[in-house]
């Protein structure tokens, strides 16, 4: 059933989308509806439908006409607005002996209602008459505020407002206690004032007098026989306890004083000048292998030591194997007298399975040998220059230049199959001599060659009495020219001549040139048949006799 509340509502009041109706004071009934965070209204009229009354008690409804069906009226008291209850007001209330009709009553007489014996009420107030005689037992107050003065120690109060410093030892109570407590020789105390003081009791033997032990000296020990109780015991006693048997152990007391007796009970055979060892397990030993003599240790075995060893004498010489086989100077000489040679890597006098490291120059009296292939030496920092071996060969590299120089002599290059200078860079091959170059060789031959490609051949030798330059290439000519690369002969594939402004040919079949050039018989059988024509030209563009290209001779 939907109530009718009272006043405009705020828009917090409403839930998004719903509608609400409100009584409105000079409006009649309103209905709000909240969308979208605002309140939207609209104004409602009379219907002619009247409500349905539902009463507990007959009553009369004036002004309605036309009522033609039923409706209900819902009193909503949420709507009431707030007040407060004071003397005079009144009461809604159901009386039961009037068949339960709605009756008013004053909240004064509500109160004399409600006021018993032993209470008042006035103007609506009830109250405790002071005067009152009812209360004959009293129980156990379980809430409350004293609000009364304090109660005397002889009524079983305490006579006092606070608890503070109430009761003082000694005057309030009976028996003995401890009022303080003061710390003794070897005795610290902490935390010793205060009411709510924990006081702790230390033993500190540092406080306690240094003295020398005697042997009827007491030593304090823990009994583990006797339920670990504090005891007593004289250092004699102690030490005699130490000690054990003197044939087993080889310990004997005297006065305040352990002393080895006899050894033999732990492993000493007796012999002279033997050192004792321990064997791990607490056992000592006499090693035969290990002596003293007072000057010096004898060991009879190998030498091992997990750390460094230090053999350094603050003067002369340690010696090491015979007598002068290897000896380190006080200054740090390293001397190995054995002459064996090194043939391999696992004998000769002085050997490392790691690599040797030497700071200073290295003079080796024989010969170096590198027994690994591809092994390297390796100069300067950083390793610029190498010798590098491979198969069967070597390889010479370096960052700079590569200078051999013998200044006593020649410098001989032997290659049993040959010899080549490379230059795989951009370098040339310079020879430079301050004498003459000089080029032998037995074949022969010297070769001229273009990246591989044969192009020029002087042969020395292959014809008696000649001296042969042969082109390679099919087609190239000989050219010799002047410093300026002006050209000066040219000897052509052809098997022609071309001197600078002259023309030379050899005719070998029978023809005749023309008859205003110049000739010169080659052969004495017949000059048409065996001779050389020479012609002359000035190559002017424009002249009969020019021939710029060398070919064929012109009129």
């Amino acid at each position: 059933m939907a109530r009718v509340k009272a006043g405009i509502p705020t828009v917090s009041e409403l839930v998004e989308g719903e509608t609400e109706y409100r009584q409105v004071s000079g409006q009649g009934v309103i209905s709000y509806t909240k969308n979208d965070n605002q309140l939207y209204s609209t104004r409602t009229y009379p219907t002619p439908i009247p409500p349905v009354i539902d009463k507990k008690e007959s009553s009369s409804i004036s002004n309605i006409v036309n009522i033609s069906t039923t409706g209900e009226l819902e009193l909503d008291f949420s709507s009431l607005s707030s007040a407060t209850l004071a003397n005079g007001d009144f009461l809604m209330f159901l009386d039961t002996t009037s068949s339960y009709a709605v009756r008013k009553e004053a909240i004064a007489d509500v109160a004399t209602l409600f006021s018993g014996t032993g209470l008042t009420a006035t103007n609506s107030v009830i109250a405790v008459d002071a005067a009152q005689t009812q209360i004959t037992s009293v129980g156990t107050i379980g809430t409350g505020t004293w609000e009364g003065t304090t109660i005397a120690v002889a009524q079983g109060g305490t006579g006092a407002t606070t608890l503070n410093n109430l009761i003082t030892l000694g005057t309030h109570t009976e028996g003995s206690y401890v009022a303080t407590l003061t710390a003794g020789t070897l005795i610290d105390l902490q935390n010793n004032s205060g009411e709510n003081a924990s006081p702790t009791v230390d033993v500190d033997l540092n406080e306690a007098a240094a003295a020398v032990m005697a042997a009827g000296d007491g030593i304090i020990f823990v009994d583990a026989d006797d339920s670990n109780a504090a005891k007593q015991e004289t250092l004699s006693d102690l030490l005699d306890t130490v000690a054990g048997t003197v044939g087993t152990t080889g310990l004997d007391r005297s006065g305040a004083t352990l002393v080895i007796t006899d050894l033999h009970p732990v492993g000493v055979s007796g012999a002279n000048n033997q050192l004792l060892t321990d064997d791990g397990d607490g056992t000592v030993t006499s090693e035969s292998g290990l002596t003293y003599n007072g000057s010096t240790l004898a060991v009879t075995g190998a030498l091992s030591n997990t750390t460094a060893a230090d053999l350094s004498t603050s003067s002369g010489i340690t010696t090491i194997g015979s007598t002068t086989a290897l000896t380190v100077s006080a200054v740090g000489i390293l001397n190995v007298n054995n002459q064996t040679d090194a043939t391999s890597t696992t004998d000769g006098s002085l050997q490392t399975d790691g690599g040797l490291s030497v700071a200073k120059d290295a003079v080796f009296g024989n010969d170096i040998k590198l027994l690994t292939d591809n092994s390297i030496i390796s100069m300067g920092d950083g390793g610029p220059f190498t010798i590098t071996h491979s198969g069967d060969g070597a390889t010479i590299a370096g960052l700079g230049a590569l200078v051999v120089d013998s200044t006593g002599s020649t410098v001989t290059i032997d290659g049993h199959t040959g010899i080549t200078l490379q230059s795989t860079s951009s370098g040339d091959i310079l020879l430079d001599s301050a004498a003459d170059v000089v080029l032998d060789a037995a074949g022969g031959n010297f070769e001229f060659k273009d990246a591989g490609t044969a192009q020029l051949t002087l042969d020395v030798d292959g014809t008696a009495g000649d001296i042969i330059f042969n082109l390679e290439v099919n087609g190239d000519d000989l050219v010799f020219t002047q410093y300026d690369n002006t050209e000066v002969l040219r000897l052509k594939d052809e098997a022609t001549a071309v001197i600078r402004n002259s023309y030379i040919t050899d005719h070998a079949l029978n023809s005749k040139p023309a008859s205003n050039g110049r000739h010169f018989a080659t052969g004495d059988a017949d000059y048409q048949q065996n001779y050389s024509w020479i012609g002359l030209y000035d190559q002017i563009s424009g002249v009969n006799e020019h021939d710029a290209d060398y070919g064929n001779w012109g009129e």
